[in-house]
């Protein structure tokens, strides 16, 4: 599995800043709204926009790789990510805040899609299995790790929002 596991090990580096990033904005987002004072409904209408981006990236995203190819289509979409992110620095509004996360959520989508199957095409059959249960362990330890970095690092909203477009943008460099 050695060499199987090193040919996706940028693959994999890469997801885990997405996923960091994933785990800190999934927490930030609904709680930055609530304490701007939106309604309860208005923030699951934008925390649901990041789902139906991710349902329109899903569909759309086979297009795109054939199109494009890996690399492209996956810098593309996290720059989109990095961009959506920093954009919600701008300011705590619920009308700016939902079609970022759903531009956050096709980009979503497009960077899962090509992550897994860049890992299909690069793994050989016979150990593909441990491959990505090996990229499924790195998955959740990294969500988890992002949103153990809210614990740690005191009440700066900006600080998290800036770290989570920083994963995201960073996430492109392993698989330059």
């Amino acid at each position: 599995m050695g060499p199987a596991f090193m040919a996706i090990l940028g693959v994999v580096v890469a997801i885990f800043l997405v996923q960091a990033a994933n785990g800190i904005i999934g927490i930030m987002v609904p709680l930055s709204l609530g304490l701007a004072g939106n309604a309860p409904f208005v923030v699951g209408i934008v925390v649901t926009a990041h789902s139906l981006g991710f349902c329109v990236g899903g569909l759309a995203g086979a297009a795109a790789v054939g199109g494009f190819g890996f690399k492209r289509c996956f810098a593309a979409a996290a720059l989109v990510m990095a961009v959506a992110v920093a954009g919600l620095m701008v300011h705590v509004d619920p009308w700016l805040w939902a079609p970022l996360r759903f531009a956050a959520g096709v980009a979503s989508a497009l960077i899962f899609m090509v992550a897994e199957s860049w890992i299909n095409v690069a793994t050989p059959g016979i150990v593909r299995g441990r491959v990505l249960s090996l990229y499924m362990i790195s998955n959740r330890i990294a969500f988890a790790l992002g949103q153990l970095l809210l614990a740690g690092m005191g009440n700066v909203e900006a600080v998290y929002f800036a770290l989570s477009a920083f994963c995201y943008g960073l996430a492109i460099w392993p698989l330059a």
